[in-house]
């Protein structure tokens, strides 16, 4: 079954903030298959994937960055055995290792 998640759908994901920008540190939808990342949470820019946000998500497919995505950590996606198409942001300067 198919589950996609756009932007302005931010259930699911664990954020950290400071005065001037957003983390993803973890996602919790399990059923997400194709999902849109947000721009901005609470009017801060979404600049971070943390280390092992995504980690063993096993249905998702597909995931668009934001150009505000300036760093993805290590393991940000491991263990997504069905991830085929990831979007990056044209703004990433540092992707780790998977």
């Amino acid at each position: 079954m198919e589950k996609i998640k756009d932007k302005n759908d931010i259930s699911g994901y664990s954020f950290a903030s400071d005065d001037h920008q957003t983390s993803i540190l973890s996602f919790s939808d399990r059923e997400a298959t194709d999902i849109t990342l947000p721009e901005y949470i609470n009017g801060k820019p979404l600049r971070k994937i943390g280390f092992s946000a995504f980690r063993g998500m096993e249905n998702l497919r597909t995931v668009t960055m934001p150009d505000t995505v300036h760093i993805i950590e290590n393991s940000a996606f491991r263990s997504c055995p069905a991830l085929t198409n990831v979007v990056l942001s044209k703004n990433t300067h540092n992707l780790a290792a998977y």
